[in-house]
């Protein structure tokens, strides 16, 4: 699923996927892993946590991206989908560690 960027001091983009009604969300990262992020010196922009919201409604993604009665994506999220919806981790996908060619006898 491609991540949308949206406007939120708690979530920094979300996808959708209508056929399986789940929603992903990526979090704004915590101060600890924006201080360990810059500690390895990693390159661009500290990832946050990922999770996935299973049997959410598309009515609720649309609510979640656009306007809704809390007047914050933030607070919808927290009151409307949280509270309501089972919640999986997305691990992140480990790099795959660079391997020197052996020549070749």
């Amino acid at each position: 699923m491609e991540r949308t960027t949206i406007k939120s001091s708690l979530i920094r983009g979300v996808a959708y996927d209508a056929a399986s009604s789940t929603l992903e969300v990526e979090f704004v990262p915590s101060k600890k892993q924006l201080t360990d992020w810059k500690a390895a010196k990693k390159e661009g922009e500290a990832p946050g946590p990922v999770y996935r919201y299973l049997a959410v409604e598309q009515e609720k993604f649309v609510a979640l991206t656009g306007e809704n009665e809390y007047k914050s994506a933030g607070k919808y999220f927290l009151r409307v989908i949280k509270p309501h919806h089972k919640a999986e981790k997305v691990e992140e996908t480990p790099v795959e560690k660079e391997t020197e060619a052996t020549p070749a006898e």
